[in-house]
């Protein structure tokens, strides 16, 4: 059971008490405080991710989720969350340069990537391709000094 004493109640109950010389008023609020615990904070873990320097977002009703500078934590605490980190997601063709440069990470040939499918893969030279699964092991290069990840951050 949770009980909030205001300031006049616990006089009320620490004069009762006191006429009889029976408890000071810090061991009654003491006590009070034992017989009915506070309500934890529902917005405990998100003020302590605030803390850490991390980004806040709320929403309200269906809108999308929203970078919040100073949270008031007047909604419902599910209206409310740690922004989550971006997801890496493999390019697609409209992401990239009309002409660019493959190469396997750590290695030095490159090829001419001619094709970059829907189906999930991307041709390079005459016949030779890798699925969209590996992407991450790959880079591309439209100058082929400058290698960059096949890769890109969306919001999670």
């Amino acid at each position: 059971m949770t009980r909030t004493f205001t300031e006049k109640e616990i006089e009320e109950l620490y004069q009762k008490a006191a006429d009889g010389n029976l408890i000071s008023k810090n061991a009654l609020i003491k006590v009070l405080e034992l017989l009915f615990p506070p309500e934890p904070d529902p917005y405990a873990e998100l003020k302590a991710a605030k803390e850490r320097g991390e980004v806040i977002q709320s929403r309200f009703g269906a809108s999308a989720w929203m970078d919040m500078a100073s949270p008031m934590w007047n909604a419902p605490p599910d209206h409310y969350r740690v922004k989550p980190a971006p997801k890496l997601v493999p390019m697609a063709s409209e992401d990239l340069p009309p002409v660019v440069w493959v190469r396997r990470k750590g290695f030095d040939e490159s090829y001419l990537a001619t094709c970059f499918s829907s189906m999930g893969s991307v041709h390079y030279g005459t016949a030779s391709y890798f699925p969209v699964d590996h992407f991450d092991e790959w880079e591309y290069s439209p100058d082929r000094k400058t290698w960059l990840p096949l890769m890109k951050e969306v919001e999670a």
